[in-house]
C-alpha cells in the first residue's frame, strides 16, 4: 500500500471523517471535485455545517456549473437559486450560498467552460464548471 507521514486515508462517510481528521490542527481544508453535484442538497448543506464543527477552517471545490436541466439558464453563485437536476441523476447546487450559510464568507469565484484546455469539448452545450475557493474570516484580535 501507499503510506506517507502527511497521507491518510478513511474508508467510510465523510461526515464521520470529518471529525476524526486532525482534530488538534488551527487549519484544515476539505476539497471536494466532482462529487457534490451528486448529492441532495440536504446532504450539502450538512457537510459544510460539519465541516465548520470539525474546525475546517477553508472550502475548495471544482464542480459542475451548467445550463439548468430545468429551467435552461445558467444560475450564480451566491445568488441563492434552489438546486436544479442536471441530467438525470444530477444536481447543479448554489455551492457559493450553502458555503456562506455555514460561515465560509471570504469567497472566490471562477467560471470554467468545460474543456477549455481540450481540444474537443464533447460534453453537453453550455456545460461549465465552477472554482470556488471559500474560507472562515479570521478572527478579530483581541484588544488587550
Amino acid at each position: 500500500g501507499m503510506s506517507a507521514p502527511n497521507l491518510i486515508f478513511f474508508d467510510g462517510n465523510v461526515l464521520d471523517a470529518l471529525q476524526k481528521f486532525q482534530p488538534g490542527r488551527r487549519r484544515k481544508l476539505l476539497m471536494h471535485v466532482r462529487t457534490g453535484i451528486m448529492v441532495f442538497p440536504a446532504f450539502l448543506e450538512q457537510l459544510y455545517r460539519q465541516a465548520d464543527a470539525a474546525g475546517f477552517t477553508s472550502v475548495a471545490l471544482y464542480e459542475i456549473a451548467s445550463l439548468g436541466g430545468q429551467s435552461l439558464l445558467f444560475r450564480d453563485q451566491g445568488s441563492g437559486f434552489a438546486t436544479e437536476v442536471h441530467r438525470s441523476t444530477m444536481f447543479l447546487h448554489d455551492y457559493a450560498t450553502a458555503l456562506a450559510r455555514a460561515g465560509f464568507r471570504q469567497q472566490s469565484i471562477v467560471r470554467k467552460p468545460h474543456g477549455h484546455s481540450l481540444p474537443k469539448n464533447n460534453m453537453l452545450p453550455g456545460d461549465t464548471y465552477i472554482y470556488i475557493e471559500a474560507s472562515k474570516p479570521a478572527p478579530l484580535a483581541r484588544a488587550s
